[in-house]
């Protein structure tokens, strides 16, 4: 700041007079400004970490969600209806019907529809495959 009234203006624990750096309870200002800036660091760390702590995060490719082992679960909590491909993206025929997919997953959002659709790459995740897959591509509602 160039000006000192701006700068008194900026910084109101200051003195106008003498520049010096007023108490606050015995505390000093600074000091009174350390533990406000951690109070309030501390306070968006735990607002951060509990809005992180309910929703699960997925991949989205296409509108489709990307679920795998850890987050296959959690989607089915989440969305009510999800309606979900195990696929094999070097199998003909899921490579046929990965864009009409798609372009289903995106007439469903942008209508505002409840229903999701997701896709699991059925070689990744091992412990999906083995529970839900009977042939390539599976296709469960």
């Amino acid at each position: 700041f160039q000006s000192p009234r701006l700068r008194a203006a900026w910084q109101p624990w200051r003195t106008r007079a003498r520049g010096e750096v007023k108490s606050v309870a015995g505390q000093s200002a600074s000091t009174l400004l350390t533990k406000r800036t951690m109070f309030s660091l501390r306070l968006i760390g735990l607002l951060c970490f509990l809005a992180s702590a309910n929703c699960a995060v997925y991949e989205v490719e296409d509108s489709v969600l990307l679920l795998n082992d850890s987050n296959f679960e959690q989607a089915i909590k989440d969305h009510k209806l999800l309606f979900v491909m195990f696929y094999l993206p070097f199998v003909d025929d899921c490579q046929a019907m990965a864009p009409e997919f798609a372009k289903a997953a995106k007439q469903l959002e942008d209508a505002g529809s409840g229903i999701k659709l997701a896709k699991v790459y059925a070689s990744f995740e091992g412990h999906l495959s083995w529970e839900y897959v009977r042939g390539i591509p599976t296709l469960m509602f």
